[in-house]
């Protein structure tokens, strides 16, 4: 692995930990949970599933945005980090949701941990939603630019992404 990626998925490795209580607090918190979520499950899942669809915007995984994918999956959970194993962007969705069958997230609105990170940020007057935030953020830009390819519509999806996230505040 590159130095760069290898600092990048340090990164969110440290900021799901620095995340972890925070949410794990939010999310025991919400009355309208009728089953508890993994705090680093959920965050995780969201994380991998928002790269699969930057990865597949163009219609095609590209191994560099497998790798990058399956190395998140490894950093955190350790294992063979094989969690994708396709470069078939239909197989990867079923591998996904095979493993976190529980994670759904939309382009249009805030990933749901963010959503309970604002909460808890409104309850404590801390800003761990905005530590989300640009994690969600630096990961598209790694995996938009994975493949050496940047093409118009991954750069229509992202400028929408950026601006979802910012009005979810």
């Amino acid at each position: 692995m590159q130095d760069n990626a290898r600092g990048f998925i340090a990164y969110l490795k440290t900021t799901i930990d620095e995340l972890r209580a925070p949410l794990e607090t939010a999310l025991r918190q919400n009355p309208d949970d009728d089953h508890q979520q993994n705090a680093v499950k959920l965050i995780t899942g969201e994380l991998i599933m928002i790269a699969l669809l930057f990865s597949t915007s163009d219609s095609d995984i590209a191994m560099s945005e497998t790798k990058l994918i399956n190395e998140l999956h490894y950093a955190v959970y350790g294992g063979d980090g094989s969690l994708i194993t396709s470069n078939d962007y239909l197989t990867s969705y079923e591998e996904f949701l095979h493993k976190y069958p529980e994670v759904r997230i939309t382009l249009d609105r805030a990933p749901t941990s963010i959503q309970y990170l604002e909460a808890y940020d409104e309850e404590h007057g801390t800003r761990h939603a905005s530590r989300a935030k640009d994690m969600f953020w630096q990961l598209v830009l790694a995996v938009t630019n994975a493949d050496g390819e940047f093409v118009s519509i991954e750069g229509i999806t992202a400028a929408n992404f950026k601006e979802m996230l910012g009005s979810s505040e």
